[in-house]
């Protein structure tokens, strides 16, 4: 294939380069032939790709888009599969090629009438109800479009945090309390015995640091003695 020379500065972006092979191509929008499109925009890609320009960014990850969209169309379907990978570039390239139209209409018409003196725009009032029309085909892609895209970003059922967040946080205050409260029923205990009926990993912890809070504010004192059990002794 003969190579292809591009300057950059005629493209504004990656779908201003698309649209003009293929209209270069005469190829039809709806259409498009990914592999003969891709090699000659990969060959636009590799020839800028060595300079330190800003949009040169833009274009690569359009060339990844369309390596994507050339491997999806290589791969085995399945039936539920229908969708024509190209179709969300499609959608785009007509979207880009109305603007573009519409872009050039208004520089054309912002020329023939420079130095012109118009009056101020009137108020412009709309019906209240939407009044457009549109084939079934067309609404019943755009909501399989837009149910595939919201799927993926639907937050997790609440199901999933339970184990988190269902169980009862136990707090440290309560259970200084506790072992407060079983100190001056028996004067002493067993550290051990402390965390027997614990029911949960956050009453154990709360347990824990319930007695350091204790000790640290000088109401018990630990006892210990070789071969014998932690002892919790309280201050009178």
């Amino acid at each position: 294939m003969e190579k292809i020379s591009y300057k950059l500065e005629v493209f504004e972006g990656p779908l201003d380069l698309l649209l003009h092979l293929i209209e270069k191509n005469k190829i039809d929008i709806r259409d498009i032939p990914i592999n003969m499109l891709l090699s000659q925009y990969l060959e636009y890609v590799e020839e800028y790709k060595s300079r330190n320009l800003d949009t040169i960014s833009d274009f690569i990850n359009m060339a990844s888009t369309l390596l994507l969209i050339k491997s999806r169309i290589l791969l085995p379907k399945h039936e539920e599969e229908e969708e024509d990978p190209r179709e969300e570039l499609v959608d785009l390239l007509t979207e880009y090629k109305k603007y573009k139209l519409a872009a050039k209409e208004l520089q054309s018409s912002a020329q023939s009438s420079a130095g012109q003196y118009v009056r101020e725009p009137e108020e412009l009032r709309f019906p209240a109800t939407y009044t457009g029309k549109h084939k079934p085909e067309e609404l019943s892609r755009a909501y399989q479009r837009l149910s595939r895209r919201v799927k993926g970003k639907m937050p997790p059922p609440a199901s999933t945090f339970t184990a988190y967040v269902a169980s009862k946080v136990v707090s440290v205050g309560s259970r200084v309390y506790g072992v407060l409260k079983l100190l001056l029923r028996q004067g002493q205990t067993c550290w051990s015995s402390l965390f027997v009926t614990a029911r949960s990993r956050s009453e154990i912890v709360a347990t824990f640091l319930a007695v350091l809070e204790l000790s640290k504010v000088n109401r018990i004192w630990v006892e210990e003695t070789e071969g014998e059990p932690v002892v919790l002794l309280r201050r009178k």
